[in-house]
């Protein structure tokens, strides 16, 4: 039986920087944890969510 690799993401919050979320450097560290997870050969990489922080509410 083949071993199913998966690799996880969550809460990358690329978008508008705020006090408590530091989104500038958001896509280069998601640039950063793709190429690991390609060089690590993985079935399945997956993100699970707040991906990008929208300018306001409402």
């Amino acid at each position: 039986m083949k071993t199913l690799r998966l690799g996880l993401v969550a809460d990358i919050h690329a978008g508008v920087t705020r006090s408590n979320v530091k989104s500038s450097g958001a896509l280069a560290l998601l640039e950063t944890t793709v190429e690991a997870a390609n060089a690590r050969g993985l079935d399945l990489f997956v993100t699970l969510g707040d991906n990008v922080k929208k300018q306001g509410r409402g």
